[in-house]
């Protein structure tokens, strides 16, 4: 499968944002992209993976994501 247009700056942006990080909350996500919780969870290809009670974001999907929306 290949990589979409802008995935690796996508991704090295994330990691440089988190470091030694895999994941990330919906609120750490809220903050960076300047969107509501609601907003998020409701879209339907947003990379949101529920574990327990909470809600955290793999930074590689999270990546494929943003360069899809643009």
């Amino acid at each position: 499968m290949r990589e979409t247009e802008g995935y690796r700056p996508q991704l090295e942006l994330l990691t440089d944002m988190f470091p030694s990080r895999a994941a990330i909350t919906v609120t750490e996500c809220q903050a960076v992209l300047g969107l509501d919780r609601r907003t998020l969870l409701a879209d339907r290809e947003f990379p949101a993976r529920k574990i327990g009670n909470k809600y955290t974001i793999p930074l590689t999907e999270l990546a494929r994501w943003l360069t899809r929306r643009s």
